[in-house]
C-alpha cells in the first residue's frame, strides 16, 4: 500500500480522482472511504440490510478489521440494520455471506457459503416475505442457459441461432 504524508493513495486510478485526489488534502483525520459496490436492499420502501458485494477473488484480501469495513459496521449499527459482505461468482452463481455485525449475525451465524436459489431465499427471508416459486424457477432456467452456453463456447461449437 502506498501512503503519503499518511494518507493511503489511490491504488487503481479508475475513480474520479479529482475528488479522491483533493479529500487527501485535508489530512488522515478526516478520512473517506469510496464504497465499490455496497446496496441497501430494501421492501416496501424499508431498508432491510446493507450488503457490500464483491468478486470472489477479493476474498483472499478480505480483512474484517481493515478501517473501511469497521467504518460499514458502525454505519450498519448506527442504523440497527444488518450488514454482510457477500463474495459472488458469476461463472457458478454462488454466493459467501459474510456477517459483519451484530445484526446480520442474528440472520447468519458465521461465513457462509449458497447456491443462487438459496441466496435468494435468504434475501426474501430478510424481508420477512416468501418467495415465489415461479422466481426460483426462472433462476434454474437462467442457469441452465448460462451453463449451456459456457459448455458450447468452451468446446469451440458456438450454438447457431435459429
Amino acid at each position: 500500500m502506498i501512503y503519503k504524508d499518511g494518507v493511503k493513495q489511490e491504488k487503481y486510478g479508475w475513480r474520479d480522482e479529482s475528488i479522491s485526489r483533493r479529500h487527501r488534502l485535508y489530512g488522515r483525520a478526516c478520512t473517506m472511504v469510496d464504497l465499490d459496490f455496497i446496496v441497501i436492499e430494501y421492501h416496501l420502501k424499508e431498508v432491510v440490510a446493507l450488503i457490500e458485494y464483491k468478486h470472489e477473488r477479493g476474498e483472499v484480501n478480505f480483512n474484517v478489521n481493515d478501517s473501511n469495513y469497521q467504518a460499514l459496521i458502525s454505519l450498519g449499527d448506527r442504523s440497527g440494520l444488518p450488514f454482510f459482505v457477500v463474495f459472488y461468482n458469476p461463472d457458478s452463481w454462488t454466493y459467501k455471506i459474510h456477517p459483519m455485525n451484530k445484526n446480520a449475525f442474528k440472520w447468519i451465524g458465521e461465513p457462509s457459503s449458497f447456491e443462487e436459489r438459496d441466496y435468494v431465499r435468504f434475501l426474501y427471508k430478510i424481508r420477512y416475505i416468501k418467495i415465489k416459486e415461479e422466481i426460483l424457477d426462472k433462476i434454474i432456467d437462467d442457469r441452465i442457459q448460462t451453463i449451456s452456453r459456457t459448455s458450447s463456447k468452451s468446446f469451440g461449437r458456438e450454438k447457431k441461432e435459429q
